[in-house]
């Protein structure tokens, strides 16, 4: 609060803020700038140093004035006391106005305040977090450097052993394609290859009958059998037509059917010649088929099959062609120089089948 008497001693100015002096010894009151006390230094000054501070006046009526050094004493003394009688209080105010200043720096540096105190805890409190920060920083860097070095020489490692895993599959891949390459030709020539193969086994069996559905005796005379066939169905065949007779091992052994007979004739106008007397028959005889009984085998009959000589690759295919032809109701299948033929009707083309992949014309 602003003093009761609330005029500056000096400047006679009103004090109309919180922020003056007051002399401790005359009690008058100054404003800030009459008193040579700034605002920082104000808000810088304890409790106790406002309370006790002087005014320049009141400061130099205890310090002693001195004109000249070189007069006697009793002459200074009188010029003392003569001039301090002719000055007035605000002669006194502008000549111990620096003695003051001075006095009052001297209080200042002389005590330390809250303020001070703060701003000094403040500053090596900042220094010592700053050093240890620094510290710990200098640290943790030092050990990140040290991990992103080994970090480096781990990707380093890796980057190389990936560089030779890369051109190790680059590699193998280049081989793997030059092989699968092969792989194609060598099926190709090896398909190529048992297709001629089963060609050339026909034809080595070009000039064979095989017969199906005759029992089997210990003392059976095969090449008579063959002759009895010819004549149940009236083909003219010598008996030095047939060069060979045999029966063949079974593929299933546990077939009860008994065992095929192959006879190889002299040619192929015989085999045909048979084949065709043989079917030429059972159309004329629907009721009485080529059997056991026309060959003079006792017991119940049992019917005889007579066809062309196939391979055992040819057989199976005549085996899914007959089975796939059934589902999809053809009508007629056969065999003709070793080719199987198909035809679904009277009207339809005859389809040859030469392989499995050949099945997918029946449709």
């Amino acid at each position: 609060m602003p003093p009761v008497n609330s005029v500056c001693v000096n400047c006679n100015n009103k004090i109309l803020n919180t922020q003056f002096m007051k002399c401790f010894q005359c009690a008058q009151t100054y404003d800030l700038d009459c008193a040579v006390v700034s605002s920082k230094r104000y808000a810088l000054m304890t409790k106790e140093n406002k309370i006790n501070w002087k005014c320049d006046v009141c400061v130099s009526k205890k310090v002693p004035v001195c004109t000249t050094t070189s007069t006697p004493q009793t002459s200074t003394a009188s010029s003392s006391k003569t001039n301090n009688l002719t000055k007035t209080p605000a002669d006194y105010h502008v000549t111990t106005r620096k003695k003051q200043n001075e006095s009052n720096t001297q209080n200042e540096t002389s005590f330390v305040t809250e303020s001070n105190l703060r701003a000094i805890l403040k500053q090596e409190i900042t220094a010592a977090i700053k050093s240890s920060i620094k510290e710990l920083v200098m640290a943790e860097l030092q050990n990140i450097n040290q991990q992103i070095g080994s970090f480096h020489e781990s990707m380093t490692f890796f980057n190389q052993h990936f560089e030779d895993l890369k051109a190790n599959l680059e590699e193998k891949s280049t081989h793997i394609k030059v092989l699968q390459e092969e792989n194609l030709n060598l099926k190709s020539t090896v398909n190529d290859l048992t297709s001629r193969l089963c060609l050339v086994e026909q034809q080595m069996r070009e000039s064979n009958i095989e017969i199906n559905g005759i029992p089997e005796k210990n003392s059976e005379n095969l090449s008579t059998i063959v002759n009895k066939i010819a004549k149940s169905v009236d083909c003219q065949l010598k008996d030095d037509d047939v060069l060979h007779v045999t029966r063949v091992a079974k593929l299933n052994k546990e077939n009860p059917r008994p065992r095929t007979v192959v006879a190889k004739l002299r040619s192929t106008r015989h085999r045909d010649a048979l084949i065709a007397a043989v079917s030429s028959y059972n159309r004329k005889n629907p009721g009485n088929k080529l059997s056991t009984h026309h060959l003079g085998y006792d017991g119940a009959s049992s019917p005889v099959y007579v066809a062309e000589h196939l391979t055992p690759t040819y057989k199976a295919l005549h085996a899914e062609v007959r089975k796939k032809a059934k589902e999809l109701s053809y009508k007629f299948i056969w065999v003709r120089n070793g080719r199987i033929q198909v035809r679904k009707d009277e009207y339809s083309p005859i389809l040859v089948i030469r392989n499995s992949s050949c099945l997918s014309k029946i449709n």
